[in-house]
């Protein structure tokens, strides 16, 4: 049995606010048996976490580092997502936000500066989305803090040795949902919402390959909030990582091939020493969205 959570994480300003949503499950016998699905504080998910068995694997809805360009104008001395970490633990919000407007200020041709992994989605991040500015900085706080515990979190793509904790995920709901053939972008708001949770709910045990067994229990939950059915299709990607890690979109060990994006111009968005490393070099830096294949 395995232990399985999925984040919808809130980059609120107020760590106080209960926004973070929560699905809690259990991987039993191959099939994911939901328990709850709640909205929690920031502090709470991190005592949540920090009290997972080793074996859990929890799937979280924000960016786990930031582009390359960035992290060499913000924390040049940074050669990894930990040093980054480090970085956002020691300073207050504004302060990053003023970085982020600096960078993105002095940048003539790079306006939206985008993670080597973002490349493939055709919802990219952007750290000029204050929504999305917020998430990765208080995310990357979070993470600062579990991965300096004596837990051992592992956090893929980087280094697991003498790591034995629960494994920590970087997702995306809407990616997942899009290759999954779902929709992935009117679930959350627009007359067809409804609708399209509907299709989500109906077809996503079957299309991840992953049992869900008391769906039922929980659905008007995840039909009402998209933020809480956000933290079902983390929990989903989560399980599907636990089944088949082999099966999912991980960085290779060789360059950024342009031309085999559905849209090779987007490459014109991801910094020249990205560009210049393997994926995972890049992904070791700028974190990873894990979507099943």
């Amino acid at each position: 049995m395995v232990r399985i959570i999925g984040v919808d994480f809130s980059g609120a300003n107020e760590k106080r606010v209960v926004n973070t949503w929560v699905t809690e499950a259990q991987l039993q016998d191959h099939e994911l048996v939901i328990e709850c699905c709640r909205p929690i504080r920031r502090d709470d998910l991190k005592t949540l976490l920090f009290h997972l068995p080793n074996c859990a694997v929890a799937a979280m809805d924000f960016p786990f580092s930031v582009p390359i360009g960035f992290a060499k104008s913000w924390a040049p001395a940074a050669e990894d997502m930990p040093h980054l970490w480090s970085a956002a633990a020691a300073i207050k919000y504004d302060a990053f936000g003023r970085k982020c407007n600096e960078y993105t200020n002095q940048a003539n041709e790079n306006k939206h500066p985008l993670r080597i992994g973002d490349l493939y989605s055709s919802l990219p991040l952007s750290i000029l989305n204050l929504r999305m500015r917020r998430m990765t900085f208080y995310g990357m706080k979070l993470l600062h803090h579990l991965w300096e515990s004596e837990s051992g979190f592992r956090v893929p793509p980087l280094d697991e040795s003498g790591r034995k904790g629960p494994v920590l995920l970087e997702v995306m709901p809407g990616a997942a949902l899009e290759v999954l053939g779902l929709p992935y972008k009117l679930y959350k708001n627009g007359p067809k919402k409804q609708d399209n949770r509907s299709k989500i709910l109906e077809s996503l045990g079957s299309k991840s390959a992953v049992k869900i067994t008391n769906l039922g229990s929980f659905e008007e939950t995840y039909r009402s909030n998209d933020d809480a059915l956000d933290s079902l299709v983390a929990a989903v990607v989560a399980a599907r990582w636990e089944l088949a890690k082999s099966k999912f979109l991980h960085p290779t060990d060789t360059r950024k091939d342009c031309s085999k994006l559905p849209d090779p111009n987007r490459c014109n968005r991801a910094s020249e020493e990205a560009l210049s490393m393997t994926e995972e070099e890049a992904a070791k830096r700028e974190g990873w969205i894990f979507t099943p294949l």
